[in-house]
């Protein structure tokens, strides 16, 4: 199963490509991510497809601060739900670690945590952030820059604008200018490490937050408890529940399934081609099984189920039987029985 990750984290990439002179439609496109006015807060986008479009943008545009710069229109807020319980702890060392018990809400491909540790005499906290590469397709450089960048809106978010860490730490060679980096995280920034993350001031967790409700923290708690993460559906199966649904109304046409996934009809066959199927393929497979369940049933008229089954005229239907079963629906009623 794909790992997904919520849509927010592409907040501001369209503004921020025409900044840039580009044009975000075909990036979009390539990697099949609709366009920011058919994107909510609550929809969900592969991981595998998001990283791919932000590696493919920095590399077309020549723009190797994507990542970092993109966070300047997201933080704290992208994290959605989870951001309710993050503010509402009592302090910044619970709510970063209410964020790292429910960020699988947002992508099960993240993990974040952070400890004590002590080095050259110095105790502070190592921040450590990962991606799952072996189920994302590969490293993602972009991806990490983007979330680093996220992580130090969040701390300023929580701590203060003067917040500041020890080190930044990243398993990637440098590729935008260090002046850059300077901007945003402010402190030294070390490259082919060991690890990604961050080392802030040993204090960091004891930091008091004046946004706490115990009530809201409890509210947002109890609803984070009995959320699910994001299940990754194919396209031929979210296909084929819109089959379902739109049968009995007489308007499941190729050309409304694809508006409904904001895509026109070449694209959505082009991508249920790569599938190994077809709309007209999912189309009988569902009325053919819907054609089973009704049959067997001797209350339901035969015009009935044609209606259910899309069919304008009951000898549409009638030939999609014999087609199917090699007779009438009325002799394979009586067969079944």
């Amino acid at each position: 199963m794909a790992n997904l990750i919520r849509a927010t984290n592409l907040r501001g990439f369209e503004k921020l490509i025409k900044q840039r002179g580009g044009d975000p439609l075909p990036l979009l496109e390539k990697y099949d991510i609709p366009p920011a006015e058919h994107r909510d807060d609550s929809s969900f986008l592969p991981f595998r497809n998001l990283a791919a479009l932000l590696e493919d943008t920095a590399k077309t545009l020549d723009y190797p601060e994507l990542g970092l710069k993109l966070a300047e229109s997201q933080g704290l807020d992208i994290l959605g739900p989870i951001s309710v319980i993050a503010r509402n702890s009592d302090n910044v060392g619970e709510a970063i670690n209410n964020i790292s018990r429910y960020l699988h809400l947002h992508s099960p491909a993240l993990g974040i945590s952070a400890t004590h540790s002590r080095s050259s005499d110095e105790e502070s906290i190592k921040f450590e952030f990962k991606i799952d590469h072996e189920n994302t397709g590969g490293y993602h450089q972009q991806s990490y820059e983007l979330s680093l960048s996220n992580s130090m809106q969040v701390m300023k978010l929580l701590c203060g604008n003067r917040f500041k860490p020890l080190s930044v730490h990243f398993l990637h060679a440098q590729a935008a200018e260090t002046s850059i980096y300077q901007d945003v995280f402010d402190c030294e920034v070390l490259f082919n490490q060991s690890w990604c993350g961050m080392r802030w001031p040993a204090q960091t967790f004891q930091h008091p937050l004046s946004s706490a409700d115990h009530q809201t923290f409890g509210l947002a708690e109890q609803y984070l408890s009995s959320q699910q993460p994001p299940n990754a559906l194919s396209l031929s199966e979210d296909v084929t529940r819109l089959i379902a649904t739109l049968l009995p109304t007489g308007q499941c046409r190729s050309d409304v399934v694809a508006a409904h996934f904001h895509m026109d009809k070449r694209t959505l066959q082009r991508r249920l081609a790569k599938e190994g199927t077809s709309f007209g393929k999912l189309l009988i497979e569902e009325r053919l099984k819907l054609a089973n369940m009704y049959l067997i049933e001797p209350n339901m008229k035969l015009s009935q189920i044609a209606g259910l089954l899309g069919y304008s005229e009951q000898s549409a239907f009638n030939r999609a039987c014999r087609n199917w079963f090699g007779m009438s629906p009325l002799q394979y009623r009586k067969q079944a029985r």
